[in-house]
């Protein structure tokens, strides 16, 4: 009977201190080896799609709308499910395969253990995860002159006589660089002219005629300077590469030429025919530019050879030769009698390579020379380079110099 009761008190205080041991032990929840702790605090298990949040509302450094369904008491970690929506780009999830490319899985593991007492409520938090539809291919939003930059187009150089095919951005920054150099012309004249260069090679589709200029070329200056003048050219061209004119809806053609007289020209007054946004627009600031006014000697006999090359037969009385009849526009000469036929003004020009049909003929007899006036440089029609340029020296951006000489356009 000793014996039995000994035995008894024996088992009861075994079964005591068990007890007190499971009240301190008992609460303590051992994060499995396998779980994984992301760089905010958050755990993460791979069995389940619940993780404990330990921090402040983000996962593995994103924003999280957390929305709380339960009672969070303070003093212990909070429980959560995977159904809310990140406010990220990126959306996440607790599986081993992210909805997006980054893999919170691969973030720092850390291996993490949590002591909730018994005593305590938690609180459950409801996240809910809104997976974007799956795309076939990245949804991505790229500027449209990205596709531009790699535009393959054919061009006819007239320096090299060849054909060249290259891509949009290349063969623009090559045009820019022969038509205007980037010592002497405004970043916006040089935006005008490549938004010029590249409708016209588009509207010609392989049968554009132009020249073309390498960036070698500008090896005669020093480092500094080349890569001064190349990165001008380029970001003109860069700014507003794959910008097009339209007339009515519809992309234009877009002559272009050095300098005007003080008025351009129509299409209709060169080339006898309609080209959409080419009219004649008055340009009083001409008389700024450099080739307004420019004075040219040839000698008589001279005179005499060129037109007999074409035809013409002139007289021995060179005081009689020439008479100017009509006017276009401006100084812009129409018709002019040359011995005995009457030709154009443009054909006047191209006979004795004037820089323009706008000019005035006076004859010397003391030295039997010709000295004609010029007035701009070019045919006259579309945009006027020299003029653009005047244009940005007052402050007009590249679209009120294109809408300046292009008229009735719109710019896309």
């Amino acid at each position: 009977m000793k014996f039995s009761f000994g035995k008894t008190a024996f088992a009861l205080a075994v079964v005591n201190i068990y007890l007190l041991l499971f009240s301190t032990v008992g609460s303590m929840e051992v994060i499995p080896k396998d779980d994984k702790t992301n760089d905010s605090g958050l755990v993460i298990d791979n069995n389940i799609n619940t993780f404990t949040r330990t921090n402040d509302n983000s996962i593995g450094g994103v924003p999280v709308n957390i929305k709380t369904t339960g009672v969070e008491n303070t003093t212990a970690p909070t429980t959560y499910t995977t159904e809310q929506t990140v406010s990220s780009s990126t959306v996440y999830t607790t599986e081993k395969k992210p909805v997006s490319s980054i893999d919170i899985i691969s973030t720092t593991i850390k291996k993490a253990q949590t002591t909730i007492p018994t005593t305590t409520t938690t609180s459950t938090t409801t996240i809910k995860t809104t997976a974007p539809p799956v795309a076939t291919t990245p949804q991505t939003t790229s500027p449209p002159s990205n596709n531009v930059f790699n535009e393959k187009l054919t061009v006819y150089d007239k320096l090299t006589k060849k054909y060249v095919t290259d891509t949009a951005y290349n063969l623009v920054c090559q045009n820019v660089l022969a038509e205007m150099h980037p010592s002497y012309f405004q970043p916006e004249a040089l935006k005008a002219q490549a938004v010029a260069t590249y409708n016209h090679i588009k509207y010609k589709n392989g049968k554009a005629e132009l020249p073309l200029k390498s960036f070698d070329t500008l090896k005669i200056y020093n480092a500094t300077t080349r890569e001064k003048y190349q990165k001008k050219i380029e970001d003109a061209v860069s700014a507003v590469l794959g910008k097009i004119m339209y007339v009515n809806g519809k992309a234009i053609d877009a002559a272009y030429f050095a300098s005007s007289a003080g008025t351009t020209l129509s299409a209709k007054d060169v080339w006898g025919g309609y080209l959409a946004g080419h009219e004649r627009v008055l340009t009083p600031f001409d008389k700024d530019d450099k080739y307004y006014g420019i004075q040219t000697f040839i000698k008589a006999d001279d005179v005499k050879k060129e037109f007999l090359a074409e035809g013409i037969t002139l007289s021995s009385n060179a005081q009689s030769w020439f008479k100017v009849t009509s006017y276009i526009t401006g100084k812009y000469v129409d018709k002019v009698v040359a011995g005995t036929k009457t030709i154009s003004g443009v054909k006047f020009r191209d006979i004795l390579d004037l820089k323009s049909s706008a000019f005035e003929i006076e004859y010397f007899d003391e030295t039997d020379v010709f000295v004609i006036k010029t007035y701009g440089y070019g045919h006259g029609v579309g945009l006027s380079q020299n003029g653009a340029n005047i244009l940005a020296l007052q402050g007009k951006d590249y679209q009120q110099i294109l809408k300046t000489y292009y008229t009735g356009i719109t710019i896309k």
